[in-house]
């Protein structure tokens, strides 16, 4: 193809001044059939105008959860989708927003903005698999404001039209295990109103310990009763709580445990109970008590410790 053919095209022509080698030619679409007639052409095809990516780090779930094929396939964005997250805090969520990671009409419940930076990267992370949905934030601080915060995503946020979906990352150690308790129970009411609650459950299994009470003759719980000795002591990592429940009812247990917390091979006794070799946590339950005890001061010069139960 010549220069002057272009030109007869109307074409506005970019030429390098050294050898003048075209590097681009744009031709007026009203020439696109007598261009396609040229013998030089081969192919006439649309540009590829390309697919922005989300701010300025795409997550790799993206990809791993096939988000960016659906988009591709379906052509759905989260357009017209309300999502509502609930995390610690979004403190960098202007950041964020200017970078394009986060869109601008991002809503941030006002009495809850809470601190910390894992609110912001959820949104992150749902804005780049669903760059059109409308997203609002709400932190929690205790169980009592989470409950505070679920009804103002389903009520008050996007100008009271409220979250079609509903994500939260946040577990509570002494919400019951064994029956629905005050945060449960937001979510429910949220769910029963139209909404999709998801909540990130955790991975506990290597942290967890289930089993039906087994008195070793001392009120102590057998830990593996199909031993031919008594087993009760569980040996633990050390980490920052140790939480025990039981399924009484809450506000209604009369069944009264206690648990222990010791150096390894040591024992709950009175003098390592007495001179705090030992944790303990002894709550009384009569009858009209919630079924949980709980230690949260661990053993810091250790990195293992023993666990007892006794009734």
């Amino acid at each position: 193809m010549t220069l002057q053919q272009l030109r007869d095209l109307g074409a506005t022509i970019e030429i390098t001044n050294s050898d003048w080698h075209i590097v681009q030619a744009w031709v007026p679409i009203s020439a696109l059939d007598a261009l396609a007639a040229l013998d030089a052409v081969q192919e006439i095809t649309p540009p590829d105008y390309g697919v922005t990516r989300t701010g300025l780090i795409n997550t790799e779930g993206d990809g791993i959860h096939r988000a960016d094929l659906a988009r591709s396939f379906s052509g759905l964005t989260g357009a017209g989708v309300k999502v509502g997250v609930i995390s610690n805090g979004a403190d960098s969520w202007t950041s964020a927003r200017s970078s394009g990671d986060l869109p601008w009409n991002l809503e941030i419940n006002p009495d809850i903005e809470g601190e910390g930076h894992e609110g912001t990267a959820l949104l992150e992370i749902i804005h780049d698999l669903a760059p059109d949905a409308e997203l609002a934030f709400s932190s929690y601080g205790s169980s009592l404001r989470f409950v505070n915060a679920v009804p103002w995503l389903v009520n008050d946020a996007f100008d009271g039209e409220g979250a079609d979906i509903i994500v939260d990352d946040i577990g509570f150690y002494l919400d019951p295990y064994f029956e629905d308790g005050p945060a449960a129970l937001a979510a429910a009411d949220a769910v029963a109103g139209g909404a999709v609650f998801v909540s990130a459950a955790g991975n506990n299994a290597n942290k967890h310990y289930g089993g039906q009470f087994s008195d070793d003759g001392n009120g102590y719980h057998d830990f593996d009763p199909s031993l031919a000795t008594t087993d009760i002591a569980l040996r633990i990592e050390v980490g920052r709580s140790v939480i025990l429940q039981w399924n009484d009812e809450f506000g209604s247990s009369g069944n009264d445990y206690d648990l222990f917390l010791c150096p390894p091979g040591l024992k709950p006794v009175k003098f390592n109970l007495q001179n705090d070799v030992c944790e303990s946590s002894t709550r009384g339950q009569n009858g009209n008590d919630d079924p949980h005890e709980s230690i949260f001061t661990l053993l810091s010069n250790y990195s293992v410790a023993d666990v007892y139960v006794r009734k």
